[in-house]
């Protein structure tokens, strides 16, 4: 059984697939009121990697400031902890706290971060597998954030909180085809920290499921068994992913009923990779619902950051 507080962000140089995926949520009293980031560094060890630098404002499309396609050994990592680099841009540092740089000028526009982040909630660590598939994921639900970020030439002050995430592993599609998974680093009532996701076959039906969360930071609390409902599903290059989705479960001690529905403005893309391509779409979203944990119920309204991972199997020729 894998030691749940076990501290892992530096690189496995032995692992096929690897990233460091840090996100944002700004607050509404800061410069960029509601707007997300997302910041994952992936590596497809000696294949190919990628950066994403997409910044999310509220009903507006996606400032996508991305490094796609990247040759192999174009991000620099270390063992040490999470440090990883690509020219001026960097995320370094060990739990409980991390910072960034990330510059690029796109269409003569100057775009920037500057952001500390700390962490809020206890680490968890886990491990999930199916047939070869295995997934090490080590994880911090919520964290605080702090900085600036420059958005065409302009200069913001922003805070908010976000999730932060090292995974490393192997992913085998006759296995698994992906995900769907979300956080909601806080909760508007009761300052709860969620972390959900399911696993998706091949054939689409779902292979493992989790709905983690914490109050305190340090205790936690799950909901494996639930029943899982799409009530409006999207398509991305004939891909069906789901837009609003539902997640039951009634046990001992806990009852859980709650949606989570995509905003209309994700970044979403279909990568060429040299194994496979993947259909990845991702942003922001919204949790509504109610939680009965031990005697006490908890609102779980928030904003949340999601995304759908599924990788494209190719249709046999006729």
């Amino acid at each position: 059984m894998e030691d749940i507080h076990r501290l892992d962000e530096g690189a496995h140089l032995d692992e096929v697939i690897e990233w460091w995926y840090f996100n944002a949520i700004f607050d509404q009293d800061c410069d960029l009121p509601g707007w997300c980031l997302l910041q994952p560094f992936t590596l497809a060890r000696g294949l190919m990697e990628n950066i994403h630098f997409v910044l999310i404002p509220p009903g507006k499309p996606v400032i996508d400031l991305s490094w796609h396609g990247l040759p192999a050994g174009s991000i620099e990592t270390s063992e040490k902890g999470a440090d990883v680099k690509y020219g001026q841009n960097f995320i370094r540092g060990k739990y409980p706290r991390w910072s960034t740089h990330m510059e690029r000028e796109m269409e003569g526009k100057q775009y920037a971060l500057d952001l500390e982040y700390q962490s809020q909630v206890d680490s968890q660590f886990r491990i999930y597998q199916i047939g070869n598939s295995r997934l090490n994921h080590f994880a911090v639900f919520r964290y605080g954030v702090e900085g600036t970020v420059t958005v065409a030439g302009k200069k913001h002050k922003v805070k908010g909180v976000g999730y932060y995430e090292h995974m490393f592993g192997l992913i085998d599609p006759s296995s698994s085809r992906g995900w769907i998974w979300y956080c909601v680093p806080r909760t508007r009532n009761g300052g709860l920290a969620i972390n959900l996701a399911l696993g998706v076959a091949p054939d689409d039906s779902i292979f493992h499921k989790f709905f983690y969360f914490t109050e305190d930071g340090k205790n936690y609390g799950e909901f494996v068994n639930y029943s899982f409902e799409i009530e409006e599903e999207r398509e991305l290059e004939g891909n069906r992913y789901p837009q609003r989705f539902r997640i039951r479960e009634k046990k001992k001690g806990g009852k859980l009923d709650v949606r989570i529905i995509r905003d209309e403005n994700p970044f979403a893309r279909v990568h060429s990779t040299p194994f496979a391509k993947i259909a990845f779409v991702s942003g922001s979203a919204r949790m509504e619902g109610k939680m009965t944990w031990k005697g006490k119920t908890y609102d779980l309204a928030g904003p949340s950051l999601g995304s759908a991972f599924l990788i494209v199997y190719e249709k046999p020729k006729e």
